[in-house]
């Protein structure tokens, strides 16, 4: 984190970096009767990385209104073994997610805040590599890695309790 002055302003920047790594050993899916197992479905390997890098810079425009602009751009790599080898592979997909948000401190207790950004969720990895149901043998339609979202918010929150 970094301060600094911009436009004469007070500004604060964040730069990061994040990293994931998991391992998922004989996830499955199974065909169940009261809670029991009688049919196993598929039972795959999975491995995934991910990694995010981030920039966030905060301007104090007043001493009661702020803004925050984000950038976010995160990479996922997925790699499945399956029991059935027609839906083994790997997948990977990238996005970037812009986020803006406006913060004005109304009285010492209350802020109010405008926000709206791009975000995105990560579908099951076993979905980006499929080529075949294994419940029919018909063929499957693949997900995409990583799907886009869009969130907007407006709210009030005590700044003190």
């Amino acid at each position: 984190m970094t301060h600094a002055h911009l436009f004469n302003r007070h500004t604060r920047q964040t730069v990061g970096v994040q990293f994931r790594y998991d391992t998922i050993d004989d996830v499955g899916l199974y065909q169940t009767a009261g809670r029991e197992r009688i049919n196993t479905v598929r039972v795959d390997d999975v491995n995934q990385f991910s990694v995010g890098t981030f920039y966030e810079n905060e301007i104090e425009w007043t001493e009661r209104f702020r803004s925050i602009l984000g950038l976010r751009a995160d990479h996922h790599y997925f790699d499945v073994a399956s029991d059935l080898n027609a839906n083994s592979g790997n997948e990977d997909d990238y996005i970037v997610s812009p986020k803006l948000s406006f913060i004005y401190t109304a009285t010492d207790q209350i802020e109010l805040y405008a926000s709206a950004g791009l975000g995105f969720h990560s579908n099951d990895a076993r979905g980006t590599t499929i080529e075949i149901n294994p419940g029919d043998l018909t063929a499957a339609d693949k997900v995409d890695p990583l799907v886009r979202s869009t969130g907007i918010h407006q709210t009030h929150c005590p700044t003190r309790l």
